[in-house]
Formats: structure tokens, sequence, C-alpha cells
């Protein structure tokens, strides 16, 4: 009995040994590691994102494939996305050297949802192993509505340091991971806004000479140009729904009239210039509902007007001549301006608005009320106003009747506004239309 027993536990050694063989070799576990990082899309606010990377690496022993692998985006975008390209880069300093890791994809997501980040992956020379690694910069490139919307960890393209630790390197058990080139990060081409009459240059209101009696104006009067109050406010204005902070400051001038002598019955028109190019998308035939508010004489008015936009990405917006209409039998009243705002009609799931208080310069002095009809072309109490306009604008009375008020504001171009249609807005749009580039007076 005892020889069988010896040669039962040989045979058993000897399948033991046999089994070895087959058996898969070790495999290095992913390295997750954790930190929340301060994170900013285009120029919306920045927010903080606790970013999770996994990271693994495999080498053929002449080259090695590093690839990380981020969790979600957060929620930050307004509307919903579907398909949207997504370029991302990691750079990350790898055993003291430079490395760029690169991937792309799309991604899609219910508006205010985690947004999926595409893999990204980079090859190298050399079979070190473990790879110590940390991670300088990372940029996700979402693309929507002809923009491109970039999201920078930290914001601005500085470096930070984030250690991810050694990270072993596995044997590859066939040919490596093919690094595919990542598509340009370019906006999607899309079809230009259509093209919109563009007003004509007007001249800034002058005084002029007081009523001639038994001019054409009307029984027991003439017409008389009158003369509109005028001057620089600075607005401090937030855009919704992004929370963006921005700031606009505009030349004003306010112009009132009366049809005849004797009547109370005053009309009131006011130019502004252009609101600062904000949009990183462009505005194609938005319609934009405008109001400012004002105090003729101590007595609250509310003028207001609306108009179909077109602009460039970034482009300067036209404000539409604004109007109102208030009883008074004065000759002049001292004018100051308050609140400003501007709404946008629904864009690809997204209103567009922005609420605007004055910071200085609401005074704008004494309007002298004009007699005969305010100029419907120039938007001046019986004469010429306003001054020169950029961007594309086709404005309607505010009263909805169809008669064209064009825009007249004056000054320079104000560099700013911005509808991220956008602090994300991705998707189709915007993201972001008007958003802004950090607060800055135009």
């Amino acid at each position: 009995m005892r020889p069988r027993s010896l040669m039962a536990g040989v045979a058993a050694a000897s399948l033991a040994l046999l089994a070895l063989p087959l058996a898969s070799p070790a495999v290095a576990a992913p390295v997750t590691s954790t930190q929340t990082n301060k994170c900013q899309t285009d120029t919306f606010p920045i927010f903080d994102w606790a970013t999770t990377l996994t990271t693994t690496a495999v080498t053929d022993g002449a080259e090695t494939v590093l690839e990380m692998q981020t969790n979600d985006l957060p929620g930050i975008v307004p509307l919903a996305l579907t398909n949207a390209g997504v370029v991302g880069t990691i750079v990350a300093s790898v055993n003291g050297q430079d490395v760029t890791l690169t991937g792309s994809g799309t991604t899609s997501a219910a508006a205010r949802t985690p947004l999926p980040m595409p893999k990204v992956i980079a090859r190298f020379p050399g079979a070190a192993s473990p790879l110590s690694i940390v991670v300088k910069r990372i940029q996700f490139d979402v693309s929507a509505m002809g923009a491109n919307l970039p999201t920078l960890c930290p914001p601005g393209g500085v470096d930070m340091a984030w250690a991810l630790g050694d990270v072993a390197v596995d044997g590859a058990a066939g040919p490596l991971p093919t690094v595919a080139p990542v598509p340009s990060a370019a906006p999607v081409p899309t079809a230009a806004p259509t093209a919109t009459k563009t007003p004509k240059p007007t001249k800034t209101p002058k005084p002029s000479k007081s009523a001639t009696p038994g001019g054409s104006g009307g029984s027991g009067g003439g017409e008389s140009k009158g003369t509109a109050a005028s001057g620089k406010v600075k607005y401090a204005c937030v855009l919704q729904p992004f929370g963006s902070d921005f700031d606009y400051t505009p030349s004003i001038s306010l112009a009132a009239s009366r049809a005849k002598e004797g009547v109370d019955k005053v009309t009131l028109a006011a130019n502004l210039s252009e609101i600062p190019g904000l949009a990183p998308v462009p505005i194609d035939n938005g319609t934009m509902q405008v109001t400012l508010q004002a105090k003729m004489g101590g007595e609250p008015v509310v003028l207001k007007g609306s108009s179909t936009v077109n602009a460039a990405p970034y482009g300067t917006v036209p404000v539409p001549t604004l109007t109102a209409e208030m009883n008074s039998s004065a000759e002049e009243a001292d004018v100051e301006v308050s609140a400003f705002a501007f709404a946008f009609g629904e864009m690809s799931g997204v209103k567009i608005t922005a609420d605007c208080k004055v910071s200085s310069g609401g005074s704008l002095g004494a309007a002298r009320f004009g007699v005969g009809e305010i100029s419907a072309s120039n938007g001046s109490a019986g004469g010429s106003s306003g001054g020169s306009s950029s961007g594309s604008v086709t404005s309607v009375s505010a009263s909805g009747s169809g008669e064209t008020l064009p825009q007249t504001g004056s000054g320079a171009p104000l560099a700013l506004l911005a509808l991220w249609s956008s602090a994300f807005v991705l998707g189709a749009v915007a993201l972001m239309l008007f958003l802004p580039r950090r607060r800055q007076d135009a």
C-alpha cells in the first residue's frame, strides 16, 4: 500500500507543475486618485470639480502606452447635449519628462447633468516601471453651436502639481494600443447668420432754436427741436442662466417731444451704444427685448424696444431705439436712468437674459422737450441723434406696430458680451450665447 501512496503523490505533484504555466501573468491594478480642482469653461464662472483619474500603463519592451480616464465633468451646462464633439488633453510629468495625453469622442447629457469625457492616451519610448506621474494641466474642448468651448483645470492654463504616485507598467500581451490622431478643436462650421440691414450712422443730438410761433407744428405753435439729455453710464450686469457678471458702459441720449404746443402727451426716445461682445457663438436672428428704467423730472418711466439680432461670435450687439410716453406740461425735465435689461427668446432650450444696475453716471442732465414727431429714422426729438453703430440689427417699435426704429448708439465698439449660450453652454447653444470674459469695461 505504501508504494501506491507514493506514486499517487508524485502524480498529483506533476499535475500541479503542469498547471502552473497555464496561469495568467499578474496584472497591475489601475491607479486611482481624486483631487478637487478649480476649473473654468470658456469665460463662465470658475467651479470646483472633484476630479477622479484612473491611470494604467502597458509596454511592449520598446515603447509604453499611458492611459487616463476622468470621471464625468460637473453638470454646469444649462441645456441638453447630443453627440457633441469633445477633445481632451492632459499634460503630465512622467519620470521627470512632460507627456501630453490626448483623446477625442462625443458626449451626450441632459441639461445640468454630469457630462462624460473621453479617455486620453499617450505613447512614448521606453519601458521603465514604475512611472512617477504628476498631472499639470487638464483641458476638455466641447464643440457645439459652431463654437469651441474649452474647460481648463486650473483656469488660465497655469500648472498644478497633482501627484498620482507610482504607476506599475504591465507587459503587453499583444500589440500596444493605437494612439489615434486627435481632430482639431476648432468650432464646428455653421451657416453664416442671415444678413440684415445695418443702421446708418447718425449724428449726436444738438441743441436747437426754441419753438417758432406760426410754424408747421400745429395750431398755435410751430415745430422746434428739443435738446436731448446725454451722458455715459456704467452698469454692473449679471448674465443668466450662467450667473456671469460683466460691465456695460454705454453712451446714452434721451430725447423728448410733444406733437403740438400745449399738448401734455410727450414721446420719449433713448439710444444706447452697443452691448459688449460676450457671446462665444453666433447669434442668428435672435429676438431681443430691451428695457431701460428712468425718471423724467422725478416721474418713473420705462422705455422699451425690441430687435432681431445677427452677430458673429463675440460680436457687439446694437441696441434698438427705446421708446415710451408720458404726460407732462413742462418744457424740460431732469433725466436720471437706472436699471437696464435685455432678454433673448429661447435658443436651443436656453433663454439668455441680463439685468444691469447703475454703478456710476446715472444722471444725464436736463432734456428740453421738442415740438413735433420724434423721427423714426433717427430717434431724435424733432432733429437728428445717435452715433455710429456696428453689427446687424433689425429693430421694431416698442408698441409692435411694425414701425422701424433703427439702433443709433454712439461711441467705439464695446469689447464684451456673451450669450455659453454659455458657463459651459455647450450644446446646441450654448452655451452660452453671451458668456462674459470676466467683468471688464467696454
